[in-house]
């Protein structure tokens, strides 16, 4: 008899051979489902083997391209090679781009319809007034839609040149971060020594803007091939210790990897401390699978108290620790803990607002006059901000506190706003300003706080709690004031509204390009994501068709 490899069945009714994989634990959200089921195609065993071993090895590729986007490689030491990598790509990123939009009637009429709407003198026209050269999408570049090219042109530039001559760097860490993660790794900029890499970049992106600006005045200006992606291999790991690292040992090593919030870090040692107590040895080397049995029990023991939520995170700040030991760290050779299932629960769903609701609770003086709470935990500017841009981009609590000023810049003409820290990969992404808060003076007040002060919220700050937490406990109570007590309908429910209004919209948006909008994870294979990247242009009309029909905001906010 012919032996099969694994992960084969054949069908009883066809005798057609299938394929199956179980999908890791640490991959369920991103598949959303238990395992991948494929036909292949035949009911010849030989035929069948073959096409299996190929579709593993591809399955197999997937699942590690996923893990390297989930848990990227962090680097300390940026080597002149990868730095030089990084310069080319972003001239070839900015040049490539340029051509994709001259040369492409319609991306040419969409970057002009964004840029009529931002780029002075701002206009504000009724769709059928639209300045007479955008009156014909089909066609591609006219007299008159040159002259205005050159006139955009020419405001990037200068706006780009002022970022250089006042030495403000956001932008080349926005445009450098841009790359390295679309590569599969970030570099730490908190380093000293990286801070000359980032002027370069910042040079080559000024020098190569003004390069694209003289091709609307004839010149072949030539854009490069696209440079090779770089094998990275990480530059420095923790100190390798005896058999007597503990996984709190391995905690101190991930807290320093990357920014983390004192309240991760506290979760973190928080659940080790459970695991200690549990009475399972939090030596790395002696932890198994039988141990995580054992703690699983343990969690889900009635006198503990916890719910199947609430076991459930527990478990997975020690399974991130686990993880970061073996892929980041390589101090074991595997996750022992890898597909096993975690401790679960139900969890009520949260409702969206309304738009009678929406109304009701930006009745308040606050939306109407812009009168500001007094209390600390509203943050001041912020009580009011973080609402309506949270109802008009559906972006998390923690991920609009933890804007600043130098997020905010401008990308092929759009007005956008970059979230660098998020409770997921997926959710680090550029958002298109939504044009109701540009309307609001959203821009207007990020260019105020930009130049009295640093930071874009006066958020209350402590060790052991974020701005985010203590702006949360405010809403909480400023809700009830409002007449809205109920658990379900909170500040993220905010975020299920906007998405809800994204997903109303008729004809449909393609789902990649919300995913892409909102920070969610897109399903399918890392090529098909890849290549399914929206531009600016089109995430800003997602982003806008954000509607809700009946509710009207004021502008209230004024700079002066």
């Amino acid at each position: 008899m012919t032996k099969r490899l694994p992960h084969m069945q054949r069908r009883a009714d066809s005798g057609v051979w299938q394929f199956r994989i179980r999908v890791p634990a640490d991959l369920l959200t991103v598949y959303g489902k238990a395992d991948i089921r494929q036909s292949l195609g035949t009911a010849n065993t030989s035929e069948a083997r073959e096409a299996c071993a190929r579709l593993l090895a591809k399955v197999e590729a997937d699942f590690a391209a996923h893990r390297r986007t989930l848990n990227p490689t962090v680097l300390h030491n940026l080597t002149p090679d990868l730095e030089g990598m990084l310069v080319e790509r972003i001239k070839w990123r900015i040049l490539s781009t340029d051509d994709a939009t001259r040369f492409n009637p319609a991306k040419l009429h969409g970057f002009l319809m964004t840029m009529e709407a931002i780029a002075p003198p701002i206009r504000v026209f009724a769709p059928d007034a639209f300045p007479e050269y955008l009156m014909h999408p089909e066609v591609g570049m006219t007299p008159s839609k040159l002259e205005r090219l050159r006139q955009i042109e020419a405001l990037l530039a200068g706006g780009l040149s002022k970022e250089l001559m006042f030495g403000r760097l956001d932008l080349a860490q926005s445009y450098a971060d841009d790359e390295t993660k679309a590569l599969g790794f970030h570099v730490d900029w908190s380093v000293p020594t990286h801070r000359a890499a980032l002027v370069r970049i910042l040079r080559t992106i000024v020098a190569t803007w003004l390069e694209a600006a003289k091709r609307s005045f004839g010149e072949p200006v030539e854009t490069p091939p696209e440079p090779a992606a770089p094998t990275v291999v990480p530059s420095d790991t923790a100190p390798r210790k005896n058999g007597a690292m503990t996984l709190f040992d391995v905690a101190d090593e991930w807290a320093k990897v990357g920014p983390k919030k004192q309240d991760a870090i506290n979760k973190v040692q928080r659940a080790l401390g459970l695991l200690k107590a549990s009475g399972q040895s939090v030596k790395l080397h002696d932890i198994t699978r039988h141990s995580g049995l054992a703690f699983k029990r343990y969690l889900q023991e009635p006198s503990r108290g916890f719910s199947g939520q609430t076991a459930g995170k527990h478990w997975h700040c020690v399974v991130s620790i686990l993880r970061f030991a073996a892929h980041e760290l390589a101090l074991i050779d595997a996750n022992p803990w890898n597909g096993t299932t975690a401790p679960t629960g139900t969890k009520a769903k949260r409702e969206a607002w309304s738009v009678e609701q929406l109304g009701k609770l930006f009745a308040s003086d606050l939306f109407t006059a812009y009168v500001l709470p007094e209390h600390k935990n509203a943050g001041a500017d912020a009580a009011y901000w973080f609402q309506v841009i949270a109802i008009y981009s559906g972006a998390r609590l923690h991920e609009i506190a933890g804007l600043a000023p130098g997020d905010f810049s401008v990308r092929n003409g759009v007005p956008v706003f970059e979230i660098r820290k998020s409770k997921t990969v997926a959710g680090e992404r550029t958002v298109p300003v939504h044009a109701e808060l540009v309307r609001l003076g959203l821009l207007d007040y990020v260019v105020a706080r930009r130049a009295d002060k640093a930071s874009l919220w006066d958020l209350n700050e402590q060790p052991s709690r974020d701005g985010s937490t203590f702006f949360s406990d405010w809403h909480r109570s400023f809700r009830k004031e409002q007449g809205f007590g109920q658990p379900l309908l909170d500040f993220h429910s905010f975020r299920h509204t906007a998405i809800s209004a994204i997903r109303g919209v008729t004809p449909a948006w393609p789902e990649t390009a919300i995913d892409q909008c909102v920070g969610h994870e897109s399903t399918g294979s890392e090529g098909a994501k890849r290549y399914t990247q929206h531009p600016v242009e089109k995430l800003k009309l997602v982003i806008d068709s954000i509607t809700y029909p009946g509710l009207t905001l004021s502008r209230v906010y004024s700079a002066e």
